[in-house]
């Protein structure tokens, strides 16, 4: 999956995937995407993008990229949950 970006006449940041104008139904292929661990692949960027909105998409995707790695770790940290009874918890204590 390809993404580039793009800046209409009115500086809205568009996207498009895989040379075609972005949909929201694409949001759905991108979560499948991620959850069989295909990475999101940034095509280009048009002129009118800024280097700082630039940096900004690819951390972005960086981090969107790192999701499905993540995956692995979520039974890691449910069982390393601890348990508290909501009887046990007193309000006084709370430090807000």
């Amino acid at each position: 999956m390809k993404l580039k970006f793009t800046k209409n006449k009115n500086e809205e940041i568009l996207l498009t995937m895989n040379g075609k104008e972005f949909d929201t139904n694409d949001y759905l292929e991108i979560v499948k995407n991620i959850k069989d661990d295909k990475k999101i692949e940034l095509e280009d960027f048009d002129e009118t993008i800024s280097p700082e909105e630039q940096e900004s998409i690819k951390e972005m995707i960086k981090e969107i990229n790192l999701i499905g790695n993540n995956d692995d770790n979520t039974e890691d940290e449910e069982s390393n949950a601890v348990e508290c009874p909501e009887e046990d918890i007193n309000p006084e204590n709370i430090p807000f």
